[in-house]
């Protein structure tokens, strides 16, 4: 069949729709805008207000996030007390210059709501102040902080007035500051100043303030009677802050290091409290807004990495400072020389090389060396040129023992006294190793020892013994 070209556009068009057809189907909404208006207790124009400051209420649409008394335009009077009591709902009160028309605008383009689109044109209030109106009598204190009425004779009782949170003093580490206040009794009215304002304004419990700068703002609440005739105040200072301290390392630990409670050196931009973690302490709980020494309390031998953190009044903890990692190499306990029993025995340590032909029998330390017996000990003589330090203790019975992997010795050197002999005994476990002695006088003296060569004495009896018994081995091996 002949397709014309009639049938051809028929066939794209329904093509074009199957395709059409399995696509989703997208619907752009226009964003609704961001609209405000103006609302007030006070009577509005062509009525007549003696209310001083005027109460005005701006309610927007939606939350907006930059809102400040410089948005708004008044004539013939001023801004006092911008507040909010949630994102979308400020109150203000306006001074009146002079007696007249009074108005409020809020121009578009100049707040802007959480989507990011800003406010369209508020309509404009007016009022006509006039201060002989017949609502003069419901006309708020305009009393600052620091005035306060005395009721008359004849009036109404004082009203009281409680700000019961948050405490004077307080730090509040949030841009949003919620006032709470008690004013009785109930037919009392209450009248408000806030931050650096001069004038007080119409208010309720709670008010609540946003986007706070950090800084020190008082809050002052005028309570006045039904009358007119008394009122009291109550006044708080807090100080706003929501900025958390920033702390840097300006010394670190030298490593390694011998010291068991070295120092660390810190900045902060914050006073506050300290906290360290990582297996570091410290006797210091605090630290003021400059630069900063601590010492760490006694660590033990390792390798370290600790951490720092300043937390400051208002609970804004810092940024987490990593402490230069450091090793600390605790020094070693003095050793102290072992001793062993024996009866009026004294320590002897060997503290030079020995002395020559001589051995020391003699108990006591520092004694004076006595002579070798040159038969008995002829290997006496040959020792090593640097031999080590020998320490005993020995005493009447005492006995020094000496172990091999086969051959088991032990010397015995008795107790003796001046201008006698005292006999050191060798004895021997092993089958085949003799048993010999020895004796020197005791009081006898060499000019070539020096006064240090006593401690080398048991050194020498144990060289003595290695030759004996080695030689003794050998001839034991030759025999069998």
């Amino acid at each position: 069949m002949r397709t014309t070209t009639s049938h051809k556009i028929v066939s794209a068009l329904a093509v074009c729709s199957l395709m059409i057809g399995t696509l989703p189907l997208l619907v752009f909404a226009d964003t609704p805008p961001l609209t405000a208006s103006f609302s007030s207790t006070a009577p509005v124009q062509p009525a007549h207000t003696a209310q001083n400051p005027i109460p005005v209420n701006l309610t927007f649409s939606e939350g907006v996030v930059n809102l400040t008394a410089g948005d708004l335009t008044v004539g013939n009077g001023s801004v006092t007390g911008l507040a909010s009591t949630s994102d979308s709902v400020y109150t203000f009160g306006i001074i009146p210059a002079a007696s007249g028309s009074v108005s409020v605008d809020l121009n578009a383009g100049l707040v802007t709501g959480a989507d990011g689109q800003t406010n369209q044109a508020a309509p404009q209030l007016q009022f006509i102040y006039d201060p002989s109106a017949a609502d003069a009598s419901t006309t708020n204190s305009t009393t600052t902080t620091t005035a306060t009425s005395t009721p008359s004779s004849n009036a109404s009782s004082t009203p009281a007035v409680t700000i019961t949170s948050p405490a004077n003093g307080a730090t509040i580490a949030s841009s949003t500051v919620i006032f709470d206040f008690t004013v009785t009794p109930s037919d009392a009215t209450a009248a408000c100043l806030f931050g650096d304002a001069t004038t007080t304004y119409a208010c309720g419990s709670p008010q609540t303030f946003f986007r706070l700068p950090s800084g020190t703002y008082p809050f002052t609440v005028v309570a006045t009677s039904a009358d007119g005739t008394a009122s009291s105040s109550a006044s708080v200072s807090i100080t706003v802050n929501f900025t958390a301290p920033a702390v840097t390392e300006v010394t670190p630990v030298p490593t390694p290091t011998t010291n068991t409670s070295p120092s660390y050196t810190f900045s902060s931009t914050e006073a506050g409290t300290l906290t360290l973690g990582g297996g570091c302490s410290t006797s210091a709980t605090s630290t003021d807004a400059t630069t900063t020494t601590i010492t760490f309390n006694t660590l033990a031998s390792g390798t370290y990495d600790c951490t720092l953190t300043v937390t400051d009044s208002g609970g804004n903890v810092s940024n987490t400072l990593a402490i230069t990692p450091f090793t600390v190499n605790a020094p070693a306990p003095a050793s102290t020389p072992a001793s062993s029993g024996g009866g009026g025995g004294g320590m002897i340590v060997g503290s030079g090389p020995l002395a020559p032909g001589y051995v020391n029998t003699n108990p006591q330390a520092g004694a004076t060396p006595a002579p070798a017996a040159a038969a008995a000990q002829p290997a006496a003589t040959t020792q090593p040129a640097t031999p080590r330090p020998v320490t005993s203790s020995a005493g009447s019975g005492s006995s020094i023992a000496l172990r091999a992997s086969k051959p088991k010795v032990a010397i015995a050197v008795p107790a003796a006294s001046t201008g006698t002999s005292s006999a050191v005994t060798i004895s021997s476990s092993t089958p085949g190793l003799p048993n010999t002695g020895a004796t020197a006088p005791n009081s006898q003296t060499a000019a070539a020892a020096s006064s240090g060569a006593s401690g080398w004495v048991v050194a020498g009896i144990v060289v003595l013994v290695i030759i004996l018994l080695g030689g003794a081995l050998y001839l034991s091996r030759g025999v069998s």
